[in-house]
């Protein structure tokens, strides 16, 4: 038996506003949007075979899923132009996917990268700075976007 590959997508949704999507959108707004997209254009067995895990202060998020399917979710991606809010209101974005990857090593140094870039931006890049924000917010944005999509093995 042949053992499932995977990919690994990392992207950025850029929306109208600067800042972050935290407070405007949740994530599960996003997921749902993102949902409906992969259920609409690829049905649900594409729907079905994605994980995904979304930093919103960061705008950064992580979907897995199977080899076959990563031009298709690409693509809806590419296509969402909308993300409704459940509080009724909606937010432009774009759905930027920045790295594509068979295994888990370049996403994570990705994710890591841009965190780190995006916190330095905001804060200053002093060594004492850059030094928590190592132990604690890289590793937690990072983290918890691993956790979330290995979480659910297929």
């Amino acid at each position: 038996m042949v053992r499932a590959k995977n990919r690994y997508l990392v992207f950025i949704v850029d929306h109208q506003k600067s800042g972050s999507l935290e407070g405007k959108v949740t994530s599960n707004d996003v997921f749902q949007t993102l949902r409906r997209g992969l259920e609409a254009y690829f049905g649900v067995v594409g729907l079905g075979q994605t994980q995904w895990a979304l930093a919103p202060e960061t705008s950064l998020a992580l979907i897995r899923c199977a080899r076959d399917e990563a031009a298709p979710v690409h693509a809806a991606l590419t296509l969402t132009s909308k993300v409704s809010s459940a509080n009724g209101g909606s937010v432009l974005v774009r759905m930027r996917v920045v790295l594509s990857s068979g295994t888990l090593k370049a996403p994570m140094q990705e994710l890591y990268k841009r965190t780190k870039a995006y916190y330095s931006s905001r804060m200053g890049s002093t060594p004492r700075i850059t030094n928590v924000l190592t132990k604690t917010s890289l590793n937690a944005t990072a983290g918890a976007c691993l956790k979330a999509v290995t979480e659910i093995e297929p």
